[in-house]
């Protein structure tokens, strides 16, 4: 087996090895500029698409400000139409409570004022209104 071995005829080819090459400074740059530029464009679609959802939120925030402000405007008509004195007659009439007409001077009317405009008048007083006619006089008024 020795002698087959021998006798076969090998080439060989010696390899050049060339020394590594410096880096490309113009392709490092380039590199860096495209991530850069990539980096860019990603925080911009994030930045769009956040700004995007805050402004379906704020839409939405204003549609239920906008019901809101509609409903509030709505109890205040109910309010004042039910607390009308032709309502608040007709109603006594409709369910027959025996009221009779009230006369003039018989009903006093308070305008209330703030808290703030008051506390300097009445310190000691134990409710809200208390002694704010009496403290006011030019606030009373009666129903002609």
């Amino acid at each position: 087996m020795n002698e087959t071995l021998r006798q076969r005829r090998y080439r060989t080819r010696a390899l050049q090895v060339k020394a590594p090459r410096e880096p490309n400074p113009l392709a490092w740059r380039i590199g860096l500029l495209l991530m850069v530029f990539l980096c860019g464009g990603l925080y911009y679609i994030w930045l769009r698409s956040a700004t995007d959802g805050l402004d379906k939120e704020l839409g939405k925030v204003k549609r239920d400000c906008s019901n809101a402000f509609k409903e509030r405007d709505n109890l205040q008509m109910a309010m004042e139409r039910f607390t009308s004195y032709a309502y608040l007659t007709q109603e006594a009439r409709r369910r027959n409570l025996g009221l009779r007409e009230y006369t003039p001077g018989q009903i006093r009317c308070l305008t209330l004022q703030t808290r703030s405009a008051r506390s300097g008048l009445d310190e000691d007083a134990s409710g809200p209104d208390r002694g704010l006619a009496a403290q006011n006089p030019s606030s009373l008024s009666t129903y002609p």
